[in-house]
């Protein structure tokens, strides 16, 4: 597992991912993501589908450094935390 990735899901709603999403799984896991620092509970099941497709056609290492960063204050304000 790495710091920056789409967050592994449960087998039954990884099943529910088709087509080019499949994709998310080309990258290895990570503690935080695109859609941990937009809002996690927040964003509906196909809006993170969505921002983990983002993340793997557009990776790259200033993304990570920018997801890491606001990783900090999205857990300091419960953001989109339940």
């Amino acid at each position: 597992m790495s710091l920056v990735g789409p967050r592994p899901l449960p087998e039954n709603e990884d099943e529910r991912i088709t087509g080019r999403h499949r994709r998310r799984v080309d990258l290895m896991p990570g503690l935080s993501g695109l859609w941990q620092v937009h809002g996690r509970s927040n964003i509906s099941f196909e809006g993170m589908v969505d921002l983990d497709y983002l993340y793997v056609t557009n990776w790259s290492l200033w993304m990570d450094l920018k997801v890491l960063m606001r990783t900090g204050g999205a857990v300091a304000r419960g953001q989109g935390a339940y």
